[in-house]
């Protein structure tokens, strides 16, 4: 298996890109919300105390626990380029990450020798399982890990239905329904 990461570490940095580079990110904001006063020269700054935070309020104000989340990643990972994007002007490539991402994994995996290693994929972060789904197309057991329960729930929707309809804001009290869909194949 290191022969693969060796081979192919541009492929494995593009798979974490979304979920560790979110995580990232959101962490890194979350933790720098408190102002910190500029010490006077040759004063040693008073270091302000952070709340504790209150494990049931990070529930409650968890963005990723929403219904307005699953639908936007819903989108994200499952939209139409016409859903997704309304104008012509602007790019396109930036359309289908997950699916292009699960399409870097399997172009890999295919240009290597597998009789030496398990026919098992394991996506950490996976979202609304966009890339773990492409991944199933190959592997014999494909395994998403997610945090969010919601995203959880609508991945296992997904997976039992193969359809999932969901709304998302369009611009005020404006919305639009659509349905996220996985290859019956898969």
């Amino acid at each position: 298996m290191a022969n693969i990461f060796q081979q192919h570490k541009y492929t494995i940095a593009i798979a974490a890109t979304g979920a560790v580079a979110g995580f990232a990110a959101a962490k890194l904001l979350s933790s720098h919300t408190h102002a910190v006063p500029v010490p006077e020269q040759n004063q040693h700054p008073t270091p302000i105390p952070k709340p504790t935070p209150d494990p049931k309020d990070e529930e409650e104000n968890n963005i990723y626990e929403t219904q307005k989340y699953v639908n936007e990643y819903l989108l994200l990972h499952y939209g139409e380029a016409d859903e997704v994007l309304r104008h012509s002007f602007v790019p396109m490539d930036s359309l289908e990450f997950p699916r292009r991402v699960g399409k870097e994994c399997l172009d890999a995996y295919r240009s290597v020798d597998k009789s030496k290693l398990p026919n098992r994929a394991f996506d950490v972060g996976c979202g609304l399982g966009r890339t773990t789904f492409e991944l199933a197309r190959e592997f014999e057991e494909c395994i998403g890990l997610e945090q969010s329960q919601p995203f959880v729930d609508a991945c296992n929707k997904l997976k039992q239905d193969g359809e999932m309809p969901y709304n998302v804001c369009e611009e005020g009290d404006v919305h639009s329904t659509y349905t996220a869909r996985i290859d019956a194949r898969v």
